[in-house]
């Protein structure tokens, strides 16, 4: 290559001025522009730089000027702009964005971090922390290189305004969904209010929504059952309270009957004007009679309500 290069030289000092459309500077090749004075792209075979606009070249291509860059492939294929580190000790491949030579951002890949190769933006400034990373199955990382799930953010809350979106509720709702596209569901006053829209099914799914105006509403298009004391791990269930379905109320009831449906226990009724304990107990007793001690309410068809009262 040293010798291509001298040879190279030798010939081009032999030519004739008229003939050259370069010129040899400081043993450096520097193109001339269309008046004959030396231009603004400049080869230095000797470190292996090229510098455009600039005759003092840091780096292997270093482009420097007013004007920006474009890279155009006019063929129907399209265009490519390969960065390969192509090192057995380099596992980054990155573009960095930098002011006056300091490092402010990167986007790139890297294999030597969470080691599947997934796509990153770092900020550079006060050290390098990364933004947002893709892994390879399509996990979206924000404030973690680690993404877990599909969205996973670590390190600071969420914030989803919808005021500018359409005023379907496509657009005002986060909607969750099973395997099907959300419906423009929206069975409350207004169409500009922010939602939570949950479905598993084009008939099946719940609304909470603050509303523009008036109280905030549960919205379910079937029955609510409701438990407490659930465990995460092991999974468990935890412990039925109660049933709201058709406008009835099931405590102990599964498939309430009745405006209030008890299934079965009692009612204690705290107040305070009867007695130490200002407490009341109103129980139904399969039998014709209350026990001794309580008073009768009713009896009919061998069943009693009765009462206590302490």
């Amino acid at each position: 290559m040293r010798l291509l290069y001298i040879l190279l030289i030798t010939a081009l000092m032999a030519l004739p001025a008229y003939a050259k459309d370069f010129a040899i500077v400081n043993n450096s090749i520097q193109l001339l522009n269309v008046s004959g004075a030396l231009g603004n792209v400049l080869l230095v075979p000797v470190s292996g730089s090229v510098g455009i606009g600039t005759a003092a070249p840091t780096q292997l291509l270093q482009v420097q000027g007013a004007t920006g860059i474009a890279l155009v492939n006019d063929t129907d294929a399209g265009g490519q702009l390969i960065v390969n580190a192509h090192s057995a000790t380099s596992n980054q491949s990155s573009l960095n964005f930098t002011n006056r030579m300091n490092n402010i951002w990167s986007i790139g890949t890297d294999n030597a971090g969470a080691g599947d190769n997934g796509l990153f933006i770092t900020s550079r400034v006060g050290g390098d922390n990364t933004r947002l990373y893709i892994n390879q199955s399509g996990n979206v990382g924000i404030g973690t290189t680690g993404p877990s799930t599909k969205f996973h953010v670590d390190g600071g809350g969420v914030e989803i305004d919808t005021s500018g979106g359409e005023t379907s509720s496509l657009g005002r709702h986060l909607n969750l969904v099973s395997g099907l596209t959300p419906s423009d569901w929206r069975p409350y006053g207004g169409s500009t209010t922010a939602a939570l829209q949950i479905q598993t099914a084009s008939d099946r799914g719940l609304l909470l929504t603050p509303q523009t105006s008036g109280n905030t509403r549960f919205i379910t298009t079937n029955g609510l059952d409701i438990y407490t004391n659930a465990a995460i791990s092991p999974s468990s269930i935890g412990t039925y309270v109660m049933t709201l379905t058709s406008g009835n109320v099931g405590i102990g009831a599964t498939s309430p009957s009745q405006r209030l449906d008890l299934g079965s226990g009692s009612i204690r009724i705290g107040g305070g004007a009867l007695g130490s304990g200002g407490n009341c107990i109103l129980s139904a007793y399969s039998a014709a009679s209350c026990p001794s001690g309580w008073f009768t309410i009713g009896a009919t068809g061998g069943r009693a309500l009765c009462g206590q009262c302490s």
